[in-house]
């Protein structure tokens, strides 16, 4: 028999337990839903552990939403929640970014509208992922930008196209992150054999160059997607999303940077800011008070091209923040 998977119902409103509880019985999991009143024994609950979906009203007795899923953040808590809430502000949205909320639904709402199960139905099973690209440096970079993503993506690794042939050939992966350009066996002939021998197998070309012809021909050989080079957590998120029809969440923002030369990509508490030319990429946490951004990754990519307008790592980084507080203001996530 199954084990149960729990999910927490926290409202004040029985109507609201009754659409969660007809949401639950017809997912595929098997969900033991838990309900509760009021937020000072919905933070209890999340504190004891062992919830693994919750969905939470930011206005409850006792204790609101937020504080309960706060105090239960600090101490670790890693439950896949929702907010939500009968009204819908930037405060409010913005404080669910900030605790790693996955969706934020404002009522009133149906059963069908509660997509973040069937989201959850598909994080909870683990997916196995191949990344297939001739340089180390590369494969630990795209891994470790894999391995954030709210899926449970295995990964495993091959140096060029015939190694990935090979494991192809004795398992199934159900995404493969495949290199275009790569020594012998070139991408888009590696993606070629690949799609006659299973056709079933999802495959997400990867290139450090744009190149318009290039990526037309990878998707008429059957690719699912193609990626340029850096991307980040939210870019396989949103991939996944769409390869299994699951709707992006709300709470997500991805567009192109203000300034022209950066990708700014922000996802809950996390800045992700890449140079287009020089392939630099800088990560940030950000906070609801200055200093709004603080450093935490930086990477660069071996494949990108020198340019003669390339700036100095200080300098660029300098850019990189100014690009990133920009893209917050107008996402009015700060002041």
């Amino acid at each position: 028999m199954s084990k149960h998977v729990k999910m927490l119902v926290a409202d004040d409103s029985a109507s609201i337990h009754a659409i969660f509880r007809e949401a639950a019985a017809r997912s595929s999991l098997p969900l033991a839903v838990v309900a509760t009143d009021n937020g000072r024994e919905c933070m209890d609950l999340l504190r004891q552990g062992g919830v693994a979906l919750a969905f939470i009203d930011v206005f409850m007795p006792k204790m609101s939403g937020i504080e309960a899923l706060t105090n239960a953040r600090f101490l670790g808590n890693k439950t896949f929640v929702t907010l939500m809430s009968g009204r819908s502000d930037d405060r409010c949205v913005a404080l669910a970014r900030d605790l790693n909320a996955y969706e934020f639904l404002v009522k009133p709402f149906r059963f069908r509208d509660v997509l973040a199960i069937k989201t959850f139905e598909r994080v909870h099973r683990p997916m196995r992922a191949l990344i297939v690209d001739d340089s180390t440096t590369v494969r630990s970079i795209i891994r470790r930008v894999v391995e954030r993503s709210i899926f449970r993506l295995q990964v495993e690794e091959a140096a060029d196209g015939e190694t990935a042939l090979e494991l192809c050939g004795h398992a199934d992966f159900d995404v493969i992150f495949l290199d275009c350009n790569m020594p012998r066996l070139h991408g888009l002939d590696t993606l070629r054999l690949l799609r006659e021998g299973r056709r079933d197998s999802r495959v997400v070309m990867i290139s450090s160059q744009r190149n318009e012809d290039q990526e037309r021909e990878a998707m008429a050989r059957g690719a699912t997607a193609f990626l340029h080079k850096p991307f980040y957590p939210v870019a396989i998120d949103a991939l996944v999303h769409r390869m299994f029809g699951l709707r992006s969440p709300t709470l997500t923002i991805v567009k192109p940077g203000v300034l022209r030369n950066f990708d700014v990509t922000i996802v809950g508490r996390t800045v992700a800011v890449a140079h287009k030319e020089s392939g630099h990429l800088f990560e940030y946490l950000w906070f609801r008070e200055a200093p709004y951004l603080r450093s935490t990754h930086a990477a660069s990519s071996e494949e990108a091209p020198a340019h003669p307008g390339a700036l100095r790592a200080g300098a660029l980084r300098a850019q990189a923040e100014k690009a990133a507080l920009l893209e917050l203001r107008t996402a009015r996530l700060v002041n």
